[in-house]
């Protein structure tokens, strides 16, 4: 076998792996952004249900009595994450586990709180939504069940007032007979849009084979000129 012939075989190889790789995984391929981890005491365990839903929320409180609220066992309230004004992130439960937020969807859903106040357009800036489009293109690069949605109406509209969508969901969605937030400002459709194009920055599987074909076709051009 010819030098230029090991070539191309490695070249096929390459290839097999890099398409064999990409379809196993979107999972992974998204790097978890900078945050500071402390960990609330009031979570518990999913039992196996699937997580479909991000929830968003507001604080209304500053970030400080944010996390004294969640760090106090007496609360019984948390939230997997809270982004502060200047897009610093904070994770307070994992992501496998159950964080107390949102009532009857805390089993399936993981809680966004932004600091900030429903009723304010001033909550919402550069900071704080850059640092939420790259927290839920890794969310749902770790949990592929979350669609890239926000969908419409709320409890009120469903049998039972329970709410039953999927994707990027309010708060107010959820709860609206007692919560408004994250309220009227937040830019749900540029976030997603956002979102969309961190998450097509990842490679395909179809990428990775015409990258390894065209190196192929330049190997297989080589021999043909020796």
């Amino acid at each position: 076998m010819s030098p230029v012939d090991r070539s191309i075989r490695l070249a096929v190889l390459m290839a097999a792996i890099l398409t064999s790789n990409a379809a196993r995984a979107p999972a992974g391929m998204i790097s978890k952004p900078p945050m500071t981890y402390i960990a609330s005491p009031n979570f518990n365990g999913r039992n196996g249900t699937p997580v479909d839903t991000v929830v968003m929320h507001t604080t209304e409180e500053t970030l400080a009595d944010t996390l004294d609220i969640f760090l106090s066992p007496a609360r019984q309230v948390s939230a997997h994450f809270v982004v502060a004004p200047n897009g610093d992130i904070y994770q307070m439960v994992d992501t496998s586990e159950r964080a107390w937020h949102a009532t009857y969807y805390n089993s399936r859903s993981i809680g966004i709180e932004m600091v900030g106040y429903a009723s304010q357009a001033s909550t919402w800036n550069d900071d704080n939504l850059g640092a939420l489009v790259n927290l839920l293109a890794w969310i749902i690069d770790q949990h592929p069940g979350i669609p890239l949605v926000h969908p419409g109406g709320d409890a009120y509209d469903t049998r039972g007032q329970r709410y039953t969508s999927t994707g990027l969901v309010a708060h107010g969605q959820v709860q609206p007979w007692n919560r408004s937030d994250p309220g009227p400002f937040l830019p749900w459709d540029d976030v997603i849009a956002a979102v969309d194009e961190r998450l097509a920055a990842v490679p395909e599987p179809a990428t990775a084979l015409l990258a390894a074909a065209g190196l192929i076709g330049a190997l297989r051009l080589r021999a043909t000129t020796l």
